[in-house]
């Protein structure tokens, strides 16, 4: 029973947020066919990386399951797609699926670039950021010198000639990776990391989803589980043309990461409520004392004492958090569009495995 109740609490308590992720606008348009488009995509994830100190907390199912579900879709064929996993995904062969990107697309085509893992500072060399830093997206040597700076992505993001691009960067800092120098790499520039390499690569015809709202941290796995979740819907009830965009993905992302992140306290909140309710019940059960409001008066007593313990938890997490590293975990996606349109992402329905 509690389970059922927080469901509802939730959906009706993020109901404005659902709304304003969702503009009761129209949509803009989708605006190429996806007749007239070939789908090209690299796909980078790495939790195992070159040494046990910088590893992330990700199942290899996890990291792959994006990919797996994408090419699910009619418009998107296996060779067109090259996956890189963990000792994969070194600079050399980022590199290299950055130029067969920009090989095999033509204007015509869409294509899409993840990554998945730890993101880095380095020393600006050229003198176009004004913090002195580049942003940048670590291989799997996790080295100060194999880091793919913002400026190296954006200049292979150039020579990529398609329609659109859609980019997903599921990394923040982590002081960890590399032990070189601490100033370069920390997370307490989370939020410029977040900002900057969004701006830095950000062009016309370009849709770009990071993983964490400003200065906030992120949190392993929780984008790439709802990309999946996205994608793995028979018919999401957003998609009203067989299509799914990809602002529509990761609006989709954005909802339920403030769902589940409402959750917790609404569900403990419930669960707490219950167990009270029925221990009241029971106490007047045993004691003649029964009246038909005592489970109601036990639930909200417990209810209230659950939901503020869940909070004070995460106040918590969120001093030590900020108190260590300086800045707040914040794992609520963004997303920064410069596709006129929508980009059609994703052909529906499935070929196989629906």
């Amino acid at each position: 029973m509690g389970r059922v109740v927080s469901k509802v609490m939730i959906y009706v308590t993020v109901a404005l947020l659902i709304s304003s992720a969702y503009p009761l606008t129209e949509s803009k348009e989708m605006t190429k066919s996806s007749k007239d488009v070939t789908y090209w995509g690299l796909f980078v994830a790495i939790a195992d990386y070159n040494g046990s100190k910088a590893d992330l907390p990700i199942e290899e199912d996890t990291l792959i399951s994006f990919p797996n579900e994408l090419k699910k879709y009619s418009n998107w064929k296996e060779d067109h797609m090259k996956v890189l996993i963990n000792e994969e995904a070194t600079l050399a062969n980022i590199i290299e699926g950055l130029n067969w990107l920009s090989n095999v697309s033509d204007d015509d085509d869409i294509v899409l670039f993840y990554f998945s893992g730890h993101g880095a500072e380095v020393k600006d060399s050229d003198g176009d950021e004004k913090d002195g830093y580049d942003e940048a997206i670590v291989p799997w040597e996790c080295t100060l010198d194999t880091c793919i700076t913002d400026d190296m992505l954006s200049k292979h993001l150039d020579n990529i000639n398609a329609h659109g691009i859609a980019i997903i960067l599921d990394c923040c800092l982590s002081g960890e990776m590399v032990k070189e120098s601490k100033s370069a790499l920390s997370f307490n520039r989370e939020l410029a990391y977040q900002m900057e390499i969004s701006t830095d690569i950000s062009k016309e015809n370009r849709v770009i989803l990071t993983s964490a709202y400003g200065d906030g941290l992120a949190i392993a796995s929780i984008l790439p589980n709802f990309l999946t979740m996205a994608l793995a819907i028979p018919f999401p009830p957003f998609v009203v043309d067989g299509t799914l965009s990809a602002e529509e993905i990761f609006r989709y992302v954005q909802v339920e990461t403030i769902l589940l992140f409402s959750a917790f306290p609404i569900e403990y909140g419930c669960t707490i409520g219950t167990i009270a309710g029925l221990s009241v019940t029971l106490g007047g059960l045993l004691t003649l004392s029964y009246r038909p409001l005592d489970f109601l008066k036990g639930f909200i007593g417990g209810f209230i004492v659950g939901f503020l313990l869940t909070l004070i938890s995460f106040l918590l997490i969120e001093y030590i958090a900020y108190k260590e590293i300086g800045y707040l975990v914040l794992p609520f996606p963004q997303v920064y569009d410069g596709y006129e349109g929508e980009l059609p992402l994703a052909v529906m329905p499935k070929l196989r495995g629906a």
